[in-house]
Parts: structure tokens; C-alpha cells; sequence
């Protein structure tokens, strides 16, 4: 028993030393702040007796010159001046040119991305298209990849009259009311759109024979 009494005691006794050091030293603290606010002050008249002596000392240096130095001096000054005034239109200038090259670059990326967006959108329509697999479909698709000067357009008269095409050497039929020049027209105007054609006699076509000749029996 009296050897777990005498554990709180130290206890209490090392704690209470603690605290009378954190005191003590809390104590020193507030006595070193205060030396150094008086430091701080003191500092601060020196520097403004400094600064008002340095300014004197100017002064004097001023009123000892003649006024020929004291122009000169005055001129330098204002060279200096309009010397950085220069240099600082001059950087306005570069930073406006900057921004202007920016803005520039900017607009262009715009426009490369609008281009690859219109590009993408091309393509997939492209895509979504169905390709052409008939023969009616591959005929409309090449009659739609040639030219214009390519493209065969039916025969018809001076009123516009749709004309049959005919082969070469063939005669059209004479229709109902058509006259014997307007079926002319019909076939010249067939021949100009053939071309040029060799005729070439017809097989059934055999030599007449002679008013006294018979055909060969063999």
C-alpha cells in the first residue's frame, strides 16, 4: 500500500516541477519580447535619423552646385525619363503583337477543328450509305460518275418527238402520219448520232442469177 501511494506523489512532484519550468521560461519569453520591441523602436529612429541626415546631405550637395550642374543633372534626369517611357511603349507594343499572334493561332485551331468535324461528319455519312449492289443500281451509279458530255441523250426532232434509235442500214417504218420527209429527218437524224457505219451485205443476199443460167446441181 505504501508503495502505490508514493507513485502519485512523484508524480505530482514531477509535474509540478514541469510546471514551474514552463513558468520560469514563459517569464524569460515575455522578458526577451519586450527587449525586443524596445530594439524595434529604437532601430526605427535610428533609420529615420538616417534617412533625414541622407536627405540633408542631398540637399546641401545641391545648394553647394551651380545651376549649370544642377540644368545638367536636371537633363540626364530627364533623359533617363523618356528613355523608359520608350522601352515601356515598347513592350505595350510587343505584348499587343503577342496577344494578336495568340488570337491568330487560336482562330486557326478553330477552324482545323471545324474542318476535321465536317471531315468525320463526310465520312460518316459515307458510311452509313448503302452501296449499290443491283444491276439497275451499278448502271445509275455510272451514269452518274461520267461527264456530262458523256451522257447518251435519246434522239428527237425539231418539236421535241422522241426518235427510236435504229441500227445501221435499217429503215424505219413509216408510222401513222408521218410523211415521207419527217421519216427522212428520223433517219438522218439516227445515222448523225451512230456515226459513220460500214455497211456490209447481208448474207441471205445472193447474186441474180443470168436470164439463161441455172443453178448448179451437184
Amino acid at each position: 500500500m505504501e508503495a502505490s501511494g508514493s507513485e502519485p506523489e512523484e508524480e505530482r512532484k514531477s509535474l509540478g516541477a514541469e510546471i514551474a519550468q514552463q513558468r520560469q521560461m514563459k517569464m524569460m519569453l515575455e522578458i526577451s519580447i519586450k527587449e525586443l520591441q524596445k530594439t524595434a523602436i529604437e532601430m526605427e529612429k535610428r533609420l529615420g535619423q538616417v534617412e533625414e541626415e541622407e536627405r540633408m546631405n542631398v540637399m546641401q550637395g545641391y545648394n553647394q552646385q551651380s545651376k549649370e550642374s544642377l540644368k545638367q543633372l536636371l537633363w540626364k534626369k530627364e533623359e533617363e525619363r523618356q528613355s523608359l517611357q520608350e522601352t515601356l511603349v515598347d513592350y505595350e507594343w510587343r505584348i499587343a503583337q503577342e496577344a494578336k499572334a495568340y488570337h491568330k493561332v487560336i482562330n486557326e485551331k478553330r477552324e482545323v477543328l471545324n474542318q476535321l468535324g465536317e471531315t468525320l461528319d463526310i465520312s460518316t455519312r459515307q458510311k452509313k450509305v448503302k452501296p449499290a449492289t443491283g444491276p439497275h443500281d451499278l448502271e445509275r451509279f455510272k451514269r452518274k460518275g461520267r461527264p456530262s458530255q458523256e451522257v447518251d441523250h435519246e434522239p428527237t426532232d425539231s418539236g421535241g418527238t422522241w426518235l427510236p434509235q435504229l441500227p445501221a442500214g435499217a429503215l424505219p417504218r413509216r408510222a401513222h402520219g408521218v410523211t415521207t420527209q419527217q421519216q427522212h429527218r428520223q433517219q438522218t437524224t439516227s445515222e448523225a448520232q451512230q456515226g459513220p457505219t460500214r455497211r456490209r451485205p447481208h448474207g441471205d443476199q445472193l447474186p441474180k442469177l443470168g436470164k439463161f443460167q441455172s443453178p448448179v446441181i451437184l
